[in-house]
């Protein structure tokens, strides 16, 4: 398993995405996936708030 920390804009745009911790070589992998998705905008002012700063967790 890794847990990498995104952090977006409430257009969707990418602020960051860092590995907080797990196998390398799959957070290395999520990373890329993460930094090459499309991410919706949010549809409302809730929504970003709750996603806006938040853990994934990506297991193979």
């Amino acid at each position: 398993m890794c847990t990498v920390r995104i952090s977006i804009q409430r257009d969707g745009t990418l602020n960051s995405a860092i590995a907080e911790g797990g196998d390398p070589k799959l957070c290395k992998a999520a990373i890329s996936a993460v930094t090459h998705a499309k991410i919706p905008p949010a549809p409302d002012e809730n929504t970003w708030q709750i996603f806006k700063n938040a853990p994934l967790d990506f297991r193979p």
